[in-house]
């Protein structure tokens, strides 16, 4: 799967490149973000039970 994705991305051109990542920013950073706040709370609070 890997190396298939390195063919892909060393086929497109710079703007290509740029919109993918751009959509990419978009679309898992609107999912994951809460996620990660989530986890971070989640986190720090088992830290300060268990420091």
């Amino acid at each position: 799967m890997h190396h298939f994705l390195a063919e892909v991305l060393d086929d497109l051109d710079h703007e290509e490149l740029t919109l993918l990542l751009n959509w990419l920013a978009i679309h898992t950073l609107r999912v994951t973000r809460p996620n990660i706040r989530t986890w971070r709370k989640t986190y720090l609070q088992k830290e300060r039970n268990n420091g």
